[in-house]
């Protein structure tokens, strides 16, 4: 399978209250056929440590421009 085509997106997720939402990661890989969406979305513990550092949104938004500016190549695979 040759992966032509990456996009991701920030998203909000419901949480387990349904007053409670927590952003994500969606990633959409062009040939990948599934009925499930690839989502990074961090565990809450590792979100509130990694706020004390940088704000996390921060680090989506460039996780996402970089698979947004990337194609990936049969080369890059392994």
């Amino acid at each position: 399978m040759t992966l032509k085509g990456v996009s991701a997106q920030i998203i909000t997720c419901p949480g387990q209250l349904s007053d409670v939402s927590y952003p994500a990661l969606e990633i959409r890989l062009q040939e990948f056929k599934s009925p499930y969406v690839l989502t990074l979305a961090l565990p809450a513990i590792v979100y509130k440590a990694l706020s004390e550092q940088v704000d996390p949104m921060v680090l989506y938004d460039a996780i996402a421009r970089a698979l947004n500016q990337t194609r990936l190549t049969p080369e890059s695979r392994h």
